[in-house]
């Protein structure tokens, strides 16, 4: 009898977990890494940024691609509209071999965008990712970030509903052993 107890105590307690579980992901919002200046640069729509790159040889003519959606529709530079989805510019590295380039992205941008330097003689080539900081068909939310996730009353609807499959369960069990004992009684 102790075993059928400890399994049905045992039983809900894993339930409980279970259900329990997703409430430490929902404990507090997670901090917002700061993007790596070689890696992630953040340009709103309609914004201009510089994007620097480093490493290249001494005064090399340095070709920058923009790809994403919509790219056509950014500036590199001085150029201002191409018919592709990517476009080009071409700048020369100072003497140290660093070289940047002004960014302006689309009012309507959203995603990501690559941003990829090719040396023309060195063949070093580096990439940085533009975030716009908004989803396809989405807004922005808090913090500049795309909303994700569950609200707060989606957590409360799977919460009810989880503790009721669990109040389900143990009542289920709880008849099975009644029944079972009196069955044994006689």
């Amino acid at each position: 009898m102790k075993k059928k107890n400890t399994l049905g105590a045992s039983l809900i307690l894993a339930g409980a977990l279970v259900v329990g579980a997703p409430i430490a992901a929902q404990a507090a919002p997670y901090p917002v890494p700061a993007p790596t200046p070689a890696g992630t640069v953040s340009i709103a729509p309609g914004a201009t940024a510089p994007v620097s790159f480093t490493g290249f040889a001494a005064n090399e003519t340095v070709t920058f691609t923009l790809t994403g959606e919509n790219a056509s529709g950014a500036t590199l530079a001085s150029f201002v509209r191409f018919a592709v989805e990517s476009i080009d510019t071409a700048k020369t590295s100072d003497g140290e071999g660093s070289v940047s380039v002004d960014v302006t992205l689309p009012a309507d941008a959203v995603d990501t965008y690559a941003l990829t330097a090719t040396g023309a003689t060195s063949g070093i080539s580096q990439t940085v990712t533009i975030d716009t900081g908004v989803a396809t068909g989405g807004q922005p939310g808090p913090g500049g970030l795309s909303p994700t996730g569950a609200d707060d009353g989606s957590v409360l609807g799977i919460l009810v509903g989880g503790g009721a499959l669990l109040l389900a369960g143990g009542t289920v069990v709880t008849a099975i052993a009644v029944r079972r004992r009196q069955v044994a009684q006689g």
